[in-house]
């Protein structure tokens, strides 16, 4: 996992977080209870008790001055709960903020926990490197009845890139069986990124030539219908391109469709005016 932090997987075990959190709120719910029962009790009491509720002075010294301090006592116990459960002390996350973070934790990619999977089985790795009860945790890649746990999170998931990066990388993959080798007694990995650069310059490249492509067909194409009919092909193949290539939002690509088809009729018409003229 150090030498490819992409296969840093764990359990989140979000049904115990929550039992636990179910627990805390339960207890809380009890000591609140409890502590509504002493408020009211103290408050028909003594003119020293009736003071707990608006001055805390007497609250906190009421065992000092000859009281039972339950009250006092109990809001002890109940602020070190709070903080188990809902605030974040110094030193750890407290339970609510702690399963709030985890719960937005990413799912580690298919790919990725495949590549779990093989390396477990790896013949630089025993195989069957790990044989207690956590060696199912990422599942067996020569079993199917043992997939991976759906409470698995990834510390640092692979970068989603657009489609045609994804789908080059896959076969990169593909072709190197997988994406570490043994080098003397350790294991190497190597980086996709380096897939992904290479694509990225093609995407770039054709990008730069959709324009041109555009406009040369539409100079040499005389008809005023045709070049209408190339307009509404080349928006079709724009959209289609940045669906593919890139990774723009819906609106994103109809915007540029939009602006890309009102250029090139603008385009069209004046290469038109001037062709009468």
């Amino acid at each position: 996992m150090s030498k490819i932090p992409e296969m840093a997987m764990f359990r989140r075990f979000g049904t115990l977080n929550l039992q636990n959190l179910l627990y805390l709120q339960a207890e809380i719910l009890e000591l609140e209870q409890t502590l509504q029962t002493l408020q009211k009790k103290d408050s028909q009491g003594n003119e020293e008790q009736r003071r707990y509720a608006t001055n805390w002075w007497f609250l906190r010294n009421a065992k000092r001055r000859g009281g039972t301090g339950e009250q006092w006592s109990l809001v002890e116990i109940i602020r070190k709960k709070l903080y188990e459960y809902s605030t974040s002390p110094s030193i750890q996350l407290a339970a609510l903020m702690q399963q709030h973070s985890i719960m937005h934790m990413p799912k580690p990619t298919t790919r990725d926990t495949l590549e779990v999977q093989k390396l477990l089985e790896a013949w630089e790795m025993g195989p069957a490197a790990l044989t207690g009860d956590d060696s199912h945790i990422w599942g067996c890649l020569t079993d199917n009845q043992s997939p991976p746990f759906h409470d698995l999170v990834a510390l640092l998931p692979r970068h989603s890139g657009d489609p045609l990066s994804s789908w080059v990388i896959s076969k990169a993959e593909m072709l190197t069986n997988m994406r570490f080798r043994s080098k003397g007694s350790n294991l190497q990995g190597y980086r996709d990124q380096i897939v992904a650069k290479w694509t990225n310059v093609f995407v770039n490249v054709l990008a730069s030539l959709f324009p041109v492509a555009s406009n040369v067909i539409l100079y040499v194409v005389q008809p005023i219908g045709a070049r209408f009919g190339v307009i509404a092909a080349f928006s079709v193949l724009l959209s289609g391109y940045l669906s593919a290539f890139t990774t723009a939002k819906q609106s994103e690509i109809f915007a540029v469709a939009a602006a890309w088809a009102a250029v090139q009729v603008v385009f069209a018409s004046i290469g038109d005016n001037c062709d009468c003229g």
